[in-house]
């Protein structure tokens, strides 16, 4: 629900000897089916002066408010047809209140005229400043977390912040209580007051609140940022934006294609999976996809070698992390071995939002794509160009539909819980699926390798002594049960007993290289201990 148009129009059909005289003869009068104050309130006054000053006429507005603007629509279709009575139409009064009021007194199409379009109106998902939610991803894990507990405010039931707001909760799939109100103005009276928490309403009555900060804007409701509020970011959700197409699925040929260019090369020993059977835990099979590396190249700084897990099982095909461009090839492969298509993954599960790890959930536009709450509200506020967050990419994860935030402590699919793990990022998450005997634990960057783990030091993170917690959180984790499976960021997944660590599977990696006269001729370099 991106915009709503707000249209005048006549009230009935003019008739022929009313066309004849000279227009308008009299006062015209502009019917406003809302209390004074709101939305279309606001347009109409400052629609009116300048109707008055063309037509030498008085212009008067006429708030008739009342059940959902039924009354002041049907005062302006029995008024007089005589083209001076003209009613500010929004898509509650004229669109919706005829399929939800069984007995509706006027037939907007029989009894209305169109004029012109006045307005097309940018709504805003608006807090008190008490909600502990500064944007949508912080609202959507609050709310999971609370289910039934915040309330949102509208002009009424039917109109269009009630719609947004029932279609947020819907595409959220988040417990909302909806309280409805007598127009906006006192639906935003309350709001003021801390009465209700919520709601989602017309920019032109919700800017000044926002510009005074005695109410906070969380999104705009569309396609595009408002240059009213250019640093609040939009809220896209499949069926609230219908300028723009969201692709449910990866085609099943796109994905050949993506196979066909990226096969193994035929002479080559190493696969990029780990060569172990599959790990089962409580009916889950847990794999390794991408081997994760424990490295970084010495000329540009980052390897992006990261590992990629598949859970697979009670009706999920789960990814956790993803991996970048260079790792695309190789885990279409993979999933292909194992007879799945990218549009068979459920789940896309990410611990944090560097490039290495997130930046391939584009391939699974159907899956629910699992991000940290925390970490996706610290991603989009990061400068560009100078972090390893994929800043368009996070834009865009930023308003998919299928984006589901979590906050710590919350299960993502049944039995894998968030754990919180900062240090590597502000909002970094560890998972943890637990098992009647053992867990698994997917520890992506707050542990990215076997060195880091033993050292309870963590290389590469924004702050140490965070890392460092958070490490010797994992080892908590780790321990609680024996046999427990610890999966890296960047390195084989292991095993530990009594503090000694055990690799599960074997390290293959290698590069190959062209140092000859000619492509026929490739040096093979395998990476590995010496």
């Amino acid at each position: 629900m991106k915009r709503i148009a707000i249209v005048a129009l006549l009230a009935v059909a003019m008739s022929a000897s009313a066309l004849a005289q000279a227009f308008p003869a009299k006062p015209v009068r502009i019917v406003v089916a809302f209390p004074a104050g709101g939305g279309v309130d606001i347009v109409a006054r400052l629609l009116a002066p300048k109707l008055a000053e063309a037509w030498g006429q008085q212009v008067i507005v006429d708030n008739r408010a009342g059940a959902s603007g039924v009354i002041g629509t049907e005062f302006a279709a029995r008024s007089a047809p005589d083209g001076h009575t003209l009613l500010m139409g929004t898509l509650g009064n004229l669109a919706v209140n005829p399929h939800l009021i069984a007995k509706m007194p006027v037939d907007p199409l029989r009894d209305f005229a169109p004029v012109t379009q006045v307005v097309a109106v940018h709504f805003v998902l608006v807090a008190h400043p008490s909600l502990p939610a500064r944007n949508v991803a912080e609202l959507i894990a609050l709310a999971q977390s609370r289910p039934g507990e915040i309330n949102y405010s509208s002009s009424g039931p039917g109109g269009a912040p009630h719609l947004a707001g029932e279609l947020f909760k819907s595409m959220a799939k988040v417990n909302l209580v909806h309280v409805p109100y007598k127009g906006s103005a006192p639906s935003f009276q309350d709001l003021l007051g801390g009465q209700v928490s919520l709601t989602f309403d017309s920019l032109v009555q919700a800017l000044p609140y926002v510009r005074d900060k005695r109410l906070v804007a969380l999104a705009v409701l569309g396609a595009a940022r408002s240059p009213l509020l250019p640093d609040v970011p939009t809220v896209v959700r499949d069926g609230c934006d219908r300028d723009r197409q969201h692709p449910r699925a990866v085609r099943e040929g796109d994905a050949r294609r993506f196979r066909e260019m990226g096969q193994a090369d035929p002479g080559s020993q190493h696969s990029s999976g780990v060569k172990m059977e599959a790990t089962k835990i409580d009916g889950y099979e847990i794999d390794v996809l991408i081997q994760g590396f424990p490295g970084r190249m010495v000329c540009h700084g980052g390897l992006g070698w990261s590992t990629i897990a598949l859970i697979h099982g009670h009706g999920h095909v789960a990814l956790v992390d993803v991996g970048s461009f260079n790792m695309r090839k190789g885990l279409i492969a993979q999933l292909a071995k194992r007879g799945l298509e990218p549009a068979d993954v459920t789940d896309v599960i990410l611990t944090h939002s560097h490039y290495d790890h997130s930046l391939n959930w584009i391939l699974f536009r159907q899956a629910r794509i699992i991000i940290g709450a925390r970490e996706l509200a610290w991603s989009t506020t990061e400068p560009w160009g100078e972090t390893p967050v994929p800043e368009l990419y996070i834009r865009e994860l930023e308003s998919w539909p299928s984006l589901h935030p979590v906050a710590a402590g919350q299960e993502c699919i049944p039995g894998l819980k968030a754990h919180p793990a900062p240090g590597h990022t502000p909002g970094h998450l560890v998972y943890v699926l637990e098992g009647k005997e053992r867990d698994a634990i997917f520890t992506g960057d707050a542990a990215k390798n076997r060195a880091e783990l033993l050292s309870r030091k963590g290389e590469a993170t924004y702050d140490a002594a965070l890392s460092k917690s958070s490490i010797e959180r994992i080892w908590q984790l780790w321990q609680k049960r024996t046999g427990s499976i610890l999966i890296p960021g960047h390195d084989l997944p292991m095993t530990q007993h009594d503090g000694r660590i055990e690799y599960i599977g074997r390290r293959e990696a290698a590069l190959k290289a062209w140092f000859g006269e000619n492509i026929e001729t490739t040096t093979l370099i395998e990476l590995g201990a010496r």
